[in-house]
């Protein structure tokens, strides 16, 4: 049940992933031509572009996860679909950080998804009717930061490496109650894994880019496998706002001890990002 829950519904949420670090930029204008080279020629008084960006992406991700659990020789698969992890979903919290400084870039991504399901049973055939009410509660914080470098900073292509870690942590509590009787039972287990990737960033108009986004790693440290994969278009609405939608691919092979799991999850993203500078 706790590795049943390992990877739940956010959301990272979307979006997934749109730090919007690599927007497409605007083609200069005949005016705008005019003006630099008046600035050039000391008749002009023009700012020089800013060398930081930052941004900020609030997304949800809307997942379905299937996975195989194998423990003291038994191997049991499950499939949960989106509607399965909407009932039982709390308030899910899912953002990107994105900044970057010349060729310097800043990566940091979180998601914090609750799950929650409850169970009672009465016993009409016994004497006073007595009763059981289970409560589970699961809660999973994933913090992915990263950093790397431009490697390709052309007009329309984008390419950053980059190098972080994913940071996990699960968390259960199990809460038991009988008519004399009340058990409360609370299990967590976190780690973290190197995690290498890339991101590239095409500009397919002046206000539309797309974007692929993986990484990958694990390099059986903690997990044996932890990737990661996202596609995404992202649309500039405003100068400072852009809208983003995209499809997300989790996959983790985590092997502690007596019991291994394989989980994959997938699922559409989409979010808003907000460019707090460097943006015209």
């Amino acid at each position: 049940m706790r590795i049943y829950r390992t990877i739940s519904l956010t959301v990272f949420t979307a979006g997934l992933l749109f730090c919007g670090l690599a927007n497409a930029e605007d083609l200069p204008s005949a005016s705008a031509t005019d003006a630099s080279a008046a600035d050039q020629a000391g008749g002009g008084n023009a700012a020089p572009p800013s060398n930081l960006q930052t941004d900020i992406t609030i997304y949800p991700w809307l997942p379905g996860i299937h996975g195989t659990l194998n423990g003291f020789g038994q191997n049991v698969y499950y499939r949960a679909s989106l509607s399965d992890l909407v009932n039982h979903s709390g308030l899910a919290i899912n953002g990107v950080y994105g900044l970057k400084y010349k060729r310097f870039v800043f990566i940091g991504d979180f998601s914090y998804a609750p799950l929650s399901a409850n169970k009672s049973h009465v016993f009409n055939s016994l004497p006073n009717q007595p009763f059981v009410n289970a409560t589970l509660k699961y809660t999973q914080f994933v913090l992915d930061p990263e950093v790397g470098f431009r490697m390709l900073d052309g007009k329309r292509l984008k390419v950053d490496a980059l190098i972080g870690y994913r940071f996990w942590h699960n968390g259960i509590t199990l809460n038991v109650q009988e008519p004399v009787n009340y058990q409360h039972f609370y299990v967590q287990n976190n780690w973290a894994d190197l995690v290498l990737g890339a991101r590239i960033v095409y500009a397919l108009t002046p206000k539309l880019e797309a974007q692929i986004w993986g990484d990958g790693g694990g390099f059986g440290a903690a997990a044996q496998l932890d990737y990661n994969m996202v596609g995404a278009l992202t649309y500039k609405i405003k100068p400072r706002w852009s809208f983003n939608v995209g499809w997300r691919y989790l996959f983790v092979d985590y092997n502690p001890h007596f019991i291994s799991n394989s989980i994959a999850e997938s699922g559409l993203v989409f979010g808003s990002t907000i460019h707090l500078s460097g943006r015209q």
